[in-house]
């Protein structure tokens, strides 16, 4: 158990930088979580990203691990399935 990488589970994504550091420092490995819709007003697809969310979204590439609660703030982020896929 000595050599076993710290896993942290992120509840708030706008603590990033802190956690970035912990993923320096300790070799740690971050899964963020997104609860919230990102989206700014009128929230629905095609809006922007809500300025408290900006952070986070655009540094998602660079993560772990990312959780979203539901099939459509997966699809908000990365977009429809693949249908090629079979």
């Amino acid at each position: 158990m000595g050599d076993a990488i710290p896993v942290i589970i992120s509840e708030y994504g706008t603590r990033r930088r802190a956690l970035e550091r912990l993923q320096r420092e300790n070799g740690a490995r971050v899964i963020y979580t997104v609860h919230n819709n990102h989206l700014a007003e009128p929230h629905k697809y095609g809006s922007g990203t809500r300025p408290d969310m900006r952070d986070l979204i655009e540094h998602i590439p660079t993560f772990d691990a990312v959780v979203v609660l539901t099939e459509e703030q997966r699809q908000d982020l990365w977009g429809p399935p693949d249908s090629s896929v079979g």
